[in-house]
């Protein structure tokens, strides 16, 4: 063989070591053009999680995958993102499989979807104790055709058993509707009572006010548990004091006078006031008749025929046709500049928008 020949022959050769050597360190050409392009700067943060991270650290990895999904440098690359998360998920970094999971169901930051992979990552952060995950496996379950309900109903409570709040407040709300199991208001009781253990704190106001109305209903109803109208009261309060319109309007009627409690008009319209504001229409009503009328408060045309106004506009049910009975009986007892007053009042209202339900992500 020719010398030619033979140097050709150790190109060829050599062409697939040289591909994949780059290939297994195509990742790595990004952190260390980050690395090197803050050399200039001495020492920076991308630098010290850059240094963390080859040395191994769980934390470092995860900041690093997350920095470069993200752009957090100026720097974007999907590929060098996944590679250091799944770095750190292998070291046991708390969130890293979970995150994973959610950039593979929903191809974010360049991803491309993989609900394979989704899966796959999701299972990684249960066992490694994310009972949070169980959630994202019970929707995906119930996203196939045909949902895959009980694989979706064994999630959900492999995760309300392992402390999940939002898995515990669907089976709550599944045994209190008898949806895709039996009814069962004592089932639901107790699964809603596990999902409020860690969160009657005000931090975490935004995603209970729901469940804590549901329990007020329990106990002013004896479902489920005996009637207790203690109870109820403290959980309507709860839920009132974090947005809940019904709760709002539940206190009002029990304070207008109730088995065990005392009629106290004053805090029947405070409430029925919270509730209005929020759009309830029924409280809309109560709380008009109460201004109409000065049960708990000064005699105001000009707001009874606010609120008396706003419930009517709801159609369809004798509420309706209660509050424009009731809207006609106090124009006639008003004048023309108050019947004007309450008209503007009216049109003016923006209800305090309801609060958000949406769980924050790890």
């Amino acid at each position: 063989m020719s010398f030619g020949l033979q140097r050709l022959v150790r190109i060829l050769l050599a062409i697939p070591v040289v591909f994949l050597v780059a290939l297994g360190s195509a990742y790595a050409d990004t952190v260390e053009d980050i690395f090197e392009r803050d050399r200039k700067y001495g020492w920076t943060e991308a630098m010290g999680i850059i240094v963390r991270a080859r040395a191994g650290d769980a934390e470092a990895q995860y900041a690093l995958g997350r920095g470069l999904l993200e752009g957090y440098w100026n720097v974007r690359d999907a590929k060098a993102g996944l590679e250091w998360l799944k770095k750190a998920a292998d070291s046991d970094q708390r969130y890293a499989p979970f995150v994973l999971g959610r950039l593979y169901e929903k191809g974010e930051h360049g991803v491309s979807i993989d609900v394979d992979q989704a899966r796959y990552w999701y299972e990684r952060s249960f066992e490694g104790g994310g009972a949070y995950a169980a959630r994202e496996l019970a929707r995906l379950s119930e996203a196939k055709s045909p949902p895959d309900v009980e694989k979706a109903l064994s999630w959900y409570r492999r995760g309300a058993e392992a402390g999940d709040f939002e898995c515990q407040k669907v089976l709550g709300e599944y045994y209190g509707a008898g949806f895709r199991m039996p009814l069962d208001y004592s089932q639901s009781l107790n699964w809603l009572l596990k999902a409020m253990e860690p969160r009657r704190t005000p931090h975490a106001a935004r995603d209970v006010e729901g469940p804590q109305a549901r329990i007020g209903f329990y106990y002013e109803n004896g479902l489920g548990t005996a009637r207790n109208i203690g109870e109820a009261l403290r959980w309507y309060r709860e839920a009132a004091g974090n947005g809940n319109a019904d709760a709002a309007y539940a206190l009002g009627r029990l304070y207008e006078g109730s088995e065990n409690l005392p009629a106290n008009p004053r805090e029947a319209m405070k409430f029925y006031e919270a509730a209005a504001e929020r759009d309830h229409p029924s409280a809309q009503y109560r709380l008009g008749q109460g201004f109409a009328n000065g049960e708990g408060m000064p005699i105001d045309r000009v707001q009874a025929i606010k609120w008396l106004i706003l419930a009517s506009r709801w159609c369809c049910d004798m509420a309706q046709k209660k509050a424009e009975a009731e809207l006609s009986r106090i124009k006639r007892m008003s004048t023309p500049l108050e019947i004007e007053a309450g008209k503007a009042l009216a049109e003016a209202f923006a209800p305090i928008p309801p609060p958000s339900l949406i769980l924050p992500i790890p």
